[in-house]
């Protein structure tokens, strides 16, 4: 099987711990190879939106991309707070953009 069917199988199965040696190595963890560019399986997030109303935004923002995954039958949200590795974000076709 390819990277994103066995990646899709595990998240299809909610195996968190096959997504996770899947996609990190190492203590403490690091992306892949592989894994630096987001897919229609997974979405990079630089923090979680607080609580607030001036965070509506985000959370419009954030919720989308759960339906979006959701739609699409499944995915992963991880979030990278304090990665000093860095990796391109394409959403879509869309051009490389640093992370949110």
């Amino acid at each position: 099987m390819s990277r994103d069917e066995d990646l899709a199988r595990a998240i299809r199965q909610r195996d968190v711990g096959a997504i996770l040696r899947m996609m990190f190595v190492g203590n403490p963890p690091q992306i892949r190879p592989g894994y630096n560019t987001e897919t229609n399986l997974w979405d990079y997030k630089r923090d979680c939106p607080r609580i607030g109303r001036e965070w509506l935004n985000a959370w419009a923002e954030f919720s989308a991309d759960v339906l979006a995954f959701h739609n699409q039958n499944g995915g992963v949200i991880i979030f990278v707070m304090g990665v000093a590795k860095q990796f391109t974000l394409r959403l879509g076709g869309s051009a490389p953009r640093h992370p949110r």
